[in-house]
């Protein structure tokens, strides 16, 4: 579409602050949330390390740990389980970048929660292809090796994830190998544009851990 586009997210978070500043708001940063209580005219009140403050509606945004902040505040299991996942993304080498001057997206696959390789222009010039979609073995998994006991356990043994994976084995180990292997990368790129190869890439570039929600 030709309205398509992308943003400098830091931008966009730091526009977003200037405007919850001008409208009276506070953004309170270093300020761990530690319990929340109903006052009697029925406000929530959240308590932080530094202080107590009432509010007619808490909204719970907490990414990677939404399930976990849910039940600390509450006392009660959350219905969904936070299944942490990482994408991983290449840049393309910069003699190579012409190949992509556009977003170049495939068509969405309702069977899965992914939405698959993808080639995009970055905001400042660069082009990158990715993600693959790999269970994270920590929350804040942001490379292969990073790992938590507490939270790989947590993830493989929930009902839901079992379900998943039961369900979409061979693209769930599809998915893993195209971490491990770059060429399992590079050949689905090539679904979206056949003319690339392995050598047109750099070493792997930036990755992100989406916050997937599952249910039972």
């Amino acid at each position: 579409m030709p309205e398509e586009g992308i943003v400098d997210y830091q931008q966009v978070m730091e526009a977003l602050a200037k405007n919850i500043m001008n409208a009276g708001g506070e953004i309170l940063t270093g300020n761990q949330i530690t319990g929340i209580k109903q006052s009697n005219d029925n406000q929530l009140v959240l308590q932080s390390e530094k202080s107590e403050k009432a509010f007619d509606l808490v909204i719970n945004c907490t990414g990677l740990f939404t399930d976990r902040v849910y039940r600390q505040l509450t006392s009660k299991p959350s219905p969904i389980k936070i299944v942490p996942f990482r994408g991983e993304y290449m840049h393309i080498a910069e003699k190579y970048k012409s190949i992509v001057n556009h977003l170049i997206y495939p068509v969405p696959d309702p069977s899965f929660p992914f939405l698959g390789v993808h080639f995009t222009r970055m905001i400042h010039g660069g082009r990158e292809v990715g993600p693959n979609a790999v269970l994270a073995l920590k929350r804040e998994g942001y490379k292969n090796t990073d790992f938590s006991l507490n939270d790989a356990v947590e993830s493989l043994t929930y009902r839901g994830f079992l379900n998943f994976f039961r369900k979409n084995t061979s693209f769930a180990l599809g998915e893993f190998w195209s971490s491990l292997s770059s060429k399992a990368f590079v050949n689905k790129a090539k679904k979206l544009i056949p003319d690339v190869e392995e050598n047109m890439f750099e070493k792997r570039g930036t990755s992100g851990v989406r916050a997937q929600a599952i249910s039972p």
